[in-house]
């Protein structure tokens, strides 16, 4: 069958609705920028010019961050609250590694 590779309309609606058809096609599994790129007829980044940011396009769209993980910005406090979650729930002080795997970051991230 044959389907066209851009979208006919780029209203918000539109642009809204094809974030929504790529997100179904993942069915519940994580959807990453790039993965999106790939399905999609529209491009991520004029989603962004549109709605201002990936994350907000993301949000207008109405998909969940369990769905399509947000950036989220590394401080000192959330390493701190990492840390404590970490000892509350094993009774022990953790890794650098166990940390970035909690953060899902790489270990380098947290270090610069």
């Amino acid at each position: 069958m044959f389907q066209l590779k851009t979208l006919t309309d780029y209203s918000d609606e539109s642009l809204l609705a094809e974030i929504q058809r790529v997100a179904r096609e993942f069915k519940g599994k994580r959807l990453t920028r790039q993965e999106f790129n790939a399905l999609s007829r529209v491009y991520p980044s004029t989603l962004e010019k549109r709605f201002g940011s990936w994350t907000n396009a993301l949000d207008r769209a109405g998909i969940s961050p369990d769905i399509a993980p947000r950036a989220r910005p590394l401080t000192r406090e959330l390493l701190v609250a990492e840390i404590r979650a970490y000892v509350g729930e094993f009774g022990k002080s953790p890794t650098l590694d166990d940390i970035a795997e909690r953060l899902g970051l790489s270990r380098g991230t947290i270090l610069h």
